[in-house]
């Protein structure tokens, strides 16, 4: 498999941790021996590119091997499902692969890594899959980070779309709003956030058109904010990373420090102290 640049490990560099080149040997694997990967993030398949696709290994073949694990009862599959599906369709009894050893945590990161760099995964599904992934096997954001070759705030803030009611996850899912969107709505109180992403979607409303709403409101709400205030704000805001907010009092003020998950504020505690 040809490697993608920005992907981390990638797949070949896990699937070869450990072993020589020469002991990744293919196989042919009976269909019925084979099932599907418990961990696999991709939940929805594409009936028409899976039609497309047996129909392709009908005429050529399965041209790259699938991965799979031995387990006790035959073989779990952990990189290959839509090949594994379509070569079902396409009424075949065997399928070429490669059989590794391997626990569950490597087979969720392959799984993860694979649907990644064919870019298959909407961006739920993605955050789904980092969730899994770090509930299952206690890994921190910069371990997902380095796996994938993403930037830690980009973990978090697609894990911040695990937030949004289902409905507005639903959205996304299918296309009707980005993650752009997804992001933009969380800049919302949560119980406006629906109604909000209706209107987004009943007016075409882009990203920026969303963040400047938001924006508007909090300036409706709150009164003009000393320049040296906000300049201290803006520079708090670049050294920890996420959003600061500094409320002037005539008795009390307040610093206030946003944070999303669990792993914010870790990360945040150790810049502070």
């Amino acid at each position: 498999m040809a490697k993608r640049g920005g992907l981390g490990k990638g797949l070949e560099a896990l699937l070869t941790t450990g072993l020589e080149e020469e002991a990744l040997r293919v196989e042919h694997i009976s269909l019925d021996e084979i099932k599907p990967n418990p961990s696999q993030p991709r939940k929805d398949f594409d009936g028409e590119r899976l039609e497309a696709l047996a129909l392709s290994i009908k005429e050529h073949g399965v041209l790259q091997p699938i991965v799979l694990r031995k387990t006790k009862n035959g073989y779990e599959i952990v990189a290959g499902e839509r090949r594994y599906r379509a070569s079902r369709e396409a009424g075949l009894k065997e399928i070429p692969a490669i059989v590794r050893e391997m626990d569950g945590q490597l087979q969720a990161r392959l799984a993860m890594v694979e649907n990644l760099q064919r870019e298959d995964l909407d961006s739920i599904e993605e955050a789904q899959g980092y969730k899994l992934l770090q509930d299952s096997y206690k890994l921190n954001q910069n371990d997902l980070a380095e796996l994938v070759g993403k930037s830690r705030v980009y973990i978090s803030n697609t894990l911040r779309l695990l937030v949004l009611d289902e409905k507005i996850q639903d959205l996304i899912k299918d296309g009707s709003l980005s993650a752009g969107h997804g992001r933009a709505l969380l800049m919302f109180p949560e119980e406006k956030r629906l109604q909000i992403a209706q209107l987004a979607l009943e007016k075409g409303l882009s990203v920026r058109a969303l963040e400047s709403m938001s924006k508007e409101k909090v300036k409706k709400e709150k009164a003009p904010k000393d320049p040296h205030i906000r300049d201290i704000e803006e520079k708090l805001t670049s050294s920890l990373g996420t959003k600061v907010n500094i409320s002037m009092g005539r008795r009390k003020s307040v610093l206030e420090i946003s944070f999303y998950n669990r792993e914010d504020l870790e990360e945040l505690i150790k810049k502070l102290l």
